[in-house]
C-alpha cells in the first residue's frame, strides 16, 4: 500500500546539481550497463553500421555519450545531448573532462543542450534512456517519442527500468510507432523477432517482458568488487521495411530465465509468427551442436534455429513435451491447416548453419 502511495504521487524530478550527483554515484553503471547490451545488439547484428550521429534524449550525466564511444569508438562524428536540467549537463562535461573545466573532453563532437533541436534533424542513432517517466501525461510522453521517430535516420533506442510499469511504457512507445503507418515506415529489430502485439501482454497482469546484465558497482571507496544486476526492457525500432531474408530476423529469443538439467536444455522463446513457444532441446533428438550451442544461450539471447510447424500423424504431444521433425534444411510452413490438424501439430526445430551463441 505504501509503495502504491508513493507511485500515484510520483512527480517528475528537478535535478539540482547534488541531486545529479546522487544519479551519477547510485545509477550510471547500471544505466551504462543496460544500454551497453542494447547497443551490442546492433553492432553484432549489423556489423557494417556505425552511427555518425547520435541524438540523446534526456541524456542526463552521459551514459549513452560512454556507451557509444564504447561500442563504436571513434566512428561518431556528432553527439548532440538534450537535457532540461543545466547542472546534469555541466556535470556530464566534466566527466568527460576528468572533472577539469578546461580541460578538452575524451569524447569529441558532443554538443549538450536545454532545449529541443527541430524535427528537420536527421541523425543515425537516437537514444531516450530511462527518460520516458519524467513526463506528466501519455500524450506529451507519445508526442516525444513521435519527435524522436521523425529525427531517426536508422535506429531509435527506447530503453526502461524492468518493471511492469517501465515494460508498459515501452509497449506504448512501441505500439504508438508501428501503428503510424506501413509496414515499410518501420519495424522491430530487436527484442521482439516480430511486429505482432507483445504475447506477454495477453498473460497475466503482472508478466512482463524484461531482461537483466551483471555489471561491476562503482567503487568509491573500498578495493572491493561489488557486482550487481541491471533489468531492464527495451525496444530497438529500425527505419524501414522488415528483412525477413535475414537470418537473424527470423531468429527466436529465449524470453525466460531457466534452470539447464543435465542432457537436456529447456528453452522458452519468442518466436517470429508472435507467439510464445516453450522447447525442449536434447542432443539425441537434435543436433549435438544445437545442444550445446542452447547450453551457452543466455535470457535474452538470439537461439540461431527456425521455428516452423508441421504435421504429426497421431501424436497430440505439446510443443515443450516434445520436438520432432528436425531437419538440416530450410523449413517452411507446409500448406494450409484445420484446427484439428493445429491440434496434432508440433514445432521443429530447424539448425543453421551458424550455431555460434548469440
Amino acid at each position: 500500500m505504501q509503495l502504491r502511495k508513493q507511485v500515484y504521487h510520483w512527480k517528475s524530478i528537478e535535478y539540482t546539481a547534488y541531486k545529479g550527483f546522487l544519479y551519477m554515484v547510485g545509477k550510471m553503471d547500471h544505466d551504462y550497463a543496460a544500454l551497453l547490451r542494447c547497443l551490442n545488439e546492433i553492432r553484432s547484428r549489423i556489423p557494417e553500421f556505425t552511427p555518425r550521429t547520435v541524438f540523446d534524449y534526456g541524456s542526463g550525466v552521459g551514459s549513452v555519450i560512454w556507451g557509444v564511444n564504447s561500442v563504436w569508438k571513434r566512428g561518431v562524428q556528432e553527439y548532440y545531448c538534450v537535457d532540461r536540467s543545466g547542472e546534469m549537463n555541466t556535470l556530464a562535461r566534466l566527466l568527460l573532462q576528468d572533472g577539469e573545466d578546461n580541460k578538452e573532453m575524451q569524447v569529441s563532437g558532443v554538443h549538450f543542450r536545454q532545449f529541443h533541436p527541430s524535427t528537420k534533424h536527421q541523425f543515425d542513432l537516437t537514444v531516450s534512456a530511462f527518460s520516458l517517466f519524467e513526463f506528466p501525461n501519455r500524450s506529451e510522453r507519445l508526442a516525444a517519442v513521435k519527435n524522436l521517430w521523425d529525427m531517426t535516420g536508422e535506429f531509435m533506442i527506447l530503453v526502461e527500468n524492468g518493471s511492469i510499469a517501465g515494460f508498459k511504457l515501452i509497449q506504448e512507445a512501441r505500439e504508438y510507432i508501428l501503428g503510424l503507418g506501413d509496414s515499410n515506415d518501420g519495424h522491430v529489430f530487436a527484442p521482439c523477432p516480430h511486429d505482432s502485439k507483445c504475447p506477454k501482454l495477453s498473460w497475466t497482469k503482472s508478466s512482463v517482458c524484461n531482461f537483466e546484465v551483471t555489471y561491476q558497482r562503482l567503487q568509491l571507496s573500498s578495493n572491493t568488487t561489488i557486482s550487481d544486476k541491471a533489468r531492464f526492457s527495451y525496444v530497438i525500432l529500425r527505419k524501414g521495411r522488415r528483412q525477413s531474408e535475414a537470418a537473424t530476423y527470423m531468429w527466436p529469443r529465449l524470453v525466460k530465465r531457466s534452470s539447464k538439467p543435465r542432457n537436456h536444455t529447456p528453452c522458452t522463446m519468442c518466436c517470429p509468427d508472435g507467439t510464445i513457444k516453450s522447447v525442449v532441446i536434447t542432443a539425441s533428438k537434435h543436433s549435438k551442436d544445437l545442444y550445446k550451442c542452447s547450453r551457452y544461450c543466455h535470457l535474452g539471447d538470439l537461439l540461431p534455429v527456425k521455428m516452423s510447424q508441421q504435421k504429426e500423424e497421431g501424436h497430440t504431444d505439446r510443443i515443450h513435451d516434445n520436438i520432432n521433425n528436425v531437419d538440416q534444411s530450410e523449413g517452411t510452413e507446409s500448406g494450409e491447416e484445420s484446427d484439428t490438424d493445429r491440434d496434432h501439430s508440433a514445432s521443429g526445430l530447424y539448425p543453421q548453419d551458424s550455431l555460434s551463441p548469440s
